[in-house]
């Protein structure tokens, strides 16, 4: 390792130091043995009500909250966008379990992905190869619909 990296290293396990009291989970810096079933509570500090409840009390918690959240919606946003481009016809219409997907069913989905659909035209940057993928979703599953309607299943 260069002595550059080691440097900056250095200086930010000094800056941190002073913090590991409040942030830190580990009562020792380092544990000597490990053991496959040991209780891993053994080795953490307790957890400090009282430091919490009191950022959460503080006007910092809302706005950090806030920032968090929204960035976990962004993130699982993008997932899910690039899974409903990877999903195929056929996976669509079955149920996680693998079983064609009961009249009930059907109709909430498409439900969920009519909604997805307005929120998708509603955005200010418009996706339209996400566009064209929610459609043909919802075209897919209407043609279910039927399907189930039509036969009684």
């Amino acid at each position: 390792m260069s002595t550059f990296v080691q440097h900056f290293r250095q200086l930010t396990e000094n800056f941190l130091r002073p913090f590991e009291q409040y942030f830190g989970i580990w009562k020792a810096k380092r544990v000597t043995s490990v053991c496959l079933y040991q209780n891993i509570e053994d080795c953490m500090k307790p957890f400090d009500k009282a430091l919490y409840s009191q950022f959460i009390d503080s006007p910092h918690f809302q706005p950090w909250f806030t920032y968090r959240r929204q960035l976990c919606i962004r993130h699982f946003d993008s997932i899910m966008r690039v899974l409903r481009g990877k999903i195929d016809q056929e996976a669509l219409t079955r149920t996680p379990c693998g079983k064609h997907q009961d009249l009930k069913s059907c109709a909430e989905l498409y439900s969920e992905i009519q909604e997805a659909l307005g929120k998708e035209e509603s955005r200010q940057e418009r996706d339209e190869e996400q566009l064209a993928t929610i459609q043909n979703h919802l075209q897919i599953i209407g043609d279910q619909l039927d399907y189930l309607k039509d036969n009684k299943l």
